[in-house]
């Protein structure tokens, strides 16, 4: 996993990271682990669309934009726990991924739909948002370069899904639409009541690319009011 990253990058990285404490290391690595295992998960999410996007005949370049964002999400996880290796000091990487029963069931428009929404259309813009703040806070360069990566590619991926929804709107009925709708009132709702886990690593973490804590809710937030709300209103009233 170390080799997602250039040597002249781990180098950078793991000069900074000798003058940190061990407690300051480890609490970076597991969180850089906690953010790659989230990568990890996505490769699963994105390859599954593909193939509800196949069982509903969606259109051909959905279905490559739905391929070309599960690799993105490989590099994504490669890069993130080689970014938390540096900081353990030893090699880390994903563990067998749990997947449900139902993985390979038969798949519906509106459960495509609804899950779109929620993981692509919302969360993808939120990780976009995340990724971005991230990178404007970062100090040590490749973290920067990861981060302002992995912004892009999530709003791409945010992107798709928000052309496959429009494509679905158009092509289902009443019950599309309104589960669409109910999906999107109910997880921006659950963001907006999100606690605040505030402690004394937030600008820390900030420093080397994790926006947490306070931080991170006011970025969510202003996602929502600023990027999101407008998009899904937009997406869901035309």
């Amino acid at each position: 996993m170390v080799g997602a990253l250039t040597e002249a990058g781990r180098r950078e990285l793991a000069s900074i990271v000798e003058a940190l404490s061990p407690e300051t290391r480890g609490a970076l690595s597991r969180e850089w682990a906690r953010a790659a295992q989230f990568e990890h998960a996505s490769i699963a999410s994105f390859s599954r669309f593909s193939l509800e996007l196949l069982a509903v005949g969606a259109p051909p370049e959905l279905i490559e934009g739905a391929h070309r964002a599960a690799l993105d999400e490989v590099t994504h996880a490669r890069s993130s726990f080689a970014l938390a290796s540096v900081y353990a000091g030893s090699p880390l990487g994903p563990g067998p991924l749990t997947l449900g029963a139902d993985v390979f069931e038969s798949f519906e428009l509106v459960a495509s739909v609804t899950s779109a929404v929620a993981e692509g259309c919302i969360n993808e813009t939120l990780a976009a948002l995340e990724a971005e703040a991230g990178a404007a806070a970062a100090e040590p360069s490749v973290v920067r370069e990861l981060l302002t990566a992995v912004a892009q590619d999530e709003g791409e991926h945010a992107a798709l899904s928000f052309r496959f929804v429009r494509w679905a709107l158009e092509l289902g009925d009443s019950a599309v639409r309104r589960a669409a709708e109910e999906c999107a009132e109910s997880v921006v709702a659950r963001v907006k009541r999100e606690p605040v886990l505030e402690g004394p690593t937030d600008a820390l973490f900030a420093r080397h690319g994790r926006i947490v804590g306070a931080r991170r809710r006011a970025v969510r937030l202003e996602a929502l009011s600023e990027v999101l709300e407008p998009a899904l209103s937009d997406l869901l009233r035309s």
